[in-house]
């Protein structure tokens, strides 16, 4: 697959974690994801990390630079709120502003957060050209609390040990069913409904201070929307060439509320089912719905291409829960973007998904079961088995019918033998040609062929364009991804780029 501005972008994912593999620097205090109770601090994070950086004030000593190779990248976290004590700008050296040198930090510029105590997009850099390796400045962003990066790569960008993150608008998800729909950032931010709970030490570190600040904070899905379905039968499909996919969303329901519950199946490479319940018990927040809510998951599968086929079996109870699916991840097995495979989906019914152009995939052979932010109870369906025997059933019913067809037409030339008039040759014995001759024509017997072919799929997937998922989908056109000036939300005035606000739980079957 060659990479040009008409194909869906390739986007990686780097969490809090990698953030100190891919920096030049580091902030001179920390608290990692390895803290303990940071689980509580800040509820509804990707892959369940997030670190808070215990800088030093604007201009006081280095920046910190991460390198990363790329097009265009964009950090997600969680803005501090709006006390004194905590930064409400940072000061930002961007990888498209040639006047910026990370190493100076008097060459930074500065911006404001969006919004306060907002989870979403930090910032999101402009669209290089071409690919290089971009280094992003930051500095004086006290009380601020990073979550991950999305970094766009290019056609040759290496990809080895890096997971991909692929958006619930790509048009590389199929859709299947007429309940699906659009929910933007907009109607969770408005219902209130993914506002947490969250909580900031006290900054600059002092031992003799170890207070908290707790503070309410709206989070974002990322790309700032989901798609969402409360109807059994909806599902969706997805191809991939790797060795681990995981599902992720916001979740189905509030764990305040204890009616509701949702089962959903997923199948993978069409042999092993894994079918899991989520529940009130499942979700890590009391207080409103989880962001980052880990659906599925499952690794250490075998290198080579896949497919997950996900299907809504149950929604029950009066809480309205909802499956709502925000984007995929997973470890690819090509090495480049150029190689990597493109796969064809088969047609599904509805809620605006995608097919992905190309050639045909081959199914791989899952070695772990999957695993989710719900119960799963997972069984293998001996598919080669039942194929088999099947196709050795109908062999043996052929044979049979030949069998009895042969058998039948010997029968039939017998019998003609035996009906046929004796004829008197002595009168003539020397006649070459008999005056008369008898013969019967028996005619042949008829055959029907069935004609059995792939049955036709009850419905038919309707599909969306695609949509660039790295980048917030409001700063950019669907074109060559610029970053725009203006959004709905929470929009930091920037030269050439603009801020947005953007972006769990377990019980098996």
């Amino acid at each position: 697959m060659s990479s040009d501005d008409s194909s869906e972008p390739v986007t990686i994912v780097i969490n809090d974690i990698e953030f100190f593999n891919t920096s030049t620097g580091q902030p001179s205090g920390w608290y990692p994801s390895s803290t303990n109770s940071l689980h509580a601090w800040f509820p509804g994070r990707f892959d369940d990390t997030i670190f808070v950086p215990d800088p030093p004030e604007r201009g006081v000593g280095p920046a910190w630079v991460l390198a990363v190779d790329g097009r265009a990248i964009t950090l997600y976290g969680v803005s501090p709120p709006r006390l004194p004590k905590y930064n409400q700008t940072i000061g930002i050296a961007a990888p498209d502003d040639d006047a910026a040198k990370p190493a100076k930090p008097e060459t930074y510029t500065d911006y404001t957060w969006p919004a306060p105590a907002t989870g979403g997009v930090l910032y999101a850099s402009g669209r290089l050209a071409a690919a290089t390796q971009m280094k992003l400045g930051l500095t004086g962003f006290r009380g601020t609390a990073f979550n991950y990066a999305v970094v766009e790569v290019g056609e040759f960008t290496a990809l080895e040990g890096r997971t991909i993150l692929v958006d619930e608008t790509s048009a590389e998800v199929a859709w299947r069913g007429a309940g699906w729909t659009t929910r933007s950032a907009a109607e969770y931010v408005e219902s209130g409904s993914t506002k947490v709970q969250c909580q900031l030490p006290a900054l600059p570190f002092d031992g003799k201070d170890l207070s908290m600040t707790t503070f309410a904070a709206t989070m974002y899905p990322h790309g700032n929307s989901t798609r969402v379905s409360a109807t059994s039968g909806d599902g969706f499909e997805f191809m991939f060439a790797g060795t681990s996919i995981a599902v992720y969303g916001i979740s189905p329901g509030p764990a305040s509320s204890q009616s509701w519950q949702l089962k959903v199946l997923y199948t993978l490479d069409g042999t092993q089912n894994t079918t899991l319940t989520y529940t009130s018990a499942s979700i890590s927040d009391a207080t409103a719905l989880t962001t980052h809510f880990l659906y599925f998951s499952a690794t250490a599968l075998e290198a080579g291409n896949h497919s997950l086929v996900a299907t809504i079996l149950d929604v029950a109870g009066t809480a309205g829960a909802e499956v709502k699916i925000d984007y995929l991840t997973y470890q690819p097995t090509f090495g480049t973007v150029h190689d990597k495979p493109r796969f064809q989906l088969s047609s599904g019914d509805g809620g605006g998904g995608g097919t992905a152009a190309g050639g045909e995939a081959a199914a791989g052979n899952a070695t772990d079961g999957g695993s989710a932010g719900g119960d799963g109870a997972g069984n293998k369906v001996p598919v080669g088995a039942i194929v088999g025997a099947a196709v050795g059933a109908v062999i043996f019913a052929l044979l049979i019918f030949l069998g009895l067809f042969c058998f039948r037409r010997r029968r039939q030339q017998r019998r003609k033998r035996r009906l046929a008039p004796q004829l008197d040759l002595t009168s003539e014995p020397f006649l070459a040609h008999p005056s008369s001759s008898f013969r019967k024509i028996f005619p042949g017997p008829s055959a029907t062929s069935p004609g059995p072919g792939p049955s036709t799929p009850s419905s038919a997937n309707t599909t969306s364009s695609p949509v660039f998922p790295a980048l917030p989908p409001r700063t950019r056109t669907r074109t060559n991804h610029t970053p725009t000036r203006t959004l709905a939300f929470g929009e930091i005035p920037t030269r050439d780029r603009a801020w947005d606000g953007d972006r769990g739980g377990r019980t098996a079957a």
